[in-house]
C-alpha cells in the first residue's frame, strides 16, 4: 500500500479543495491554512482545516438564508398590507369594539323605546308584537353596513 505524503503544495491542494492557488494563498495568510519553510502544507491538518472553514461557511450560508427568508416573508406581509388582503391586528381589534358598543347600545335603547307602548297593549301577545317589532328593527339597523359617517357619530 502506498503511503501519502505529510505534505502537499499549494497548486495541488487548491486542485483538491476546488479552489484557486491565490485562495489558497489568501487563505493562509489569514491563519486557516498554514505552510511550512519551504511553502508546502501540513496534509492532514490542511483538510481538518479545510472541514472547518467549510462547516462554518455553511453555518454562515444557512444564518444569511433564514435572513433572506425573514425579508422575503416581510416584503410578502407588507404587499399584502399594501393591497388590502392583510389587515392590521389594532385595527380589527378596534373595528370589532366598535361593533360591540354599536350593538350593545341598540339592545340598551330596545327597553327605553318599548316601555311608553306597553300600557297600552291589550295582552300578553299584544306586548310580544311590540317587543318584537322592537328587536327586529334593532336587528335590522345593526345589519346594514357601517359607514365612515356611522362610525363618526
Amino acid at each position: 500500500m502506498k503511503k501519502t505524503p505529510d505534505t502537499i503544495a499549494r497548486t495541488e491542494l487548491a486542485e483538491l479543495l476546488g479552489v484557486t492557488p491565490p485562495r489558497i494563498s489568501q487563505l493562509a495568510a489569514s491563519g486557516v491554512f498554514k505552510p511550512d519553510e519551504r511553502g508546502n502544507y501540513p496534509l492532514a491538518e490542511s483538510l481538518k482545516a479545510a472541514c472547518v472553514l467549510l462547516r462554518d461557511r455553511a453555518g454562515i450560508d444557512d444564518l444569511k438564508s433564514l435572513k433572506l427568508e425573514k425579508q422575503n416573508r416581510l416584503l410578502d406581509y407588507e404587499i399584502e398590507r399594501a393591497s388590502g388582503q392583510l389587515l392590521d391586528a389594532k385595527e380589527v381589534e378596534r373595528a370589532w369594539v366598535n361593533i360591540i358598543l354599536l350593538c350593545k347600545q341598540r339592545l340598551l335603547r330596545i327597553p327605553n323605546k318599548v316601555a311608553p307602548r306597553l300600557p297600552f297593549c291589550k295582552s300578553e301577545s299584544d306586548m310580544e308584537i311590540e317587543i318584537q317589532k322592537e328587536i327586529d328593527e334593532a336587528l335590522l339597523e345593526l345589519s346594514r353596513p357601517v359607514t365612515a359617517n356611522d362610525s363618526a357619530k
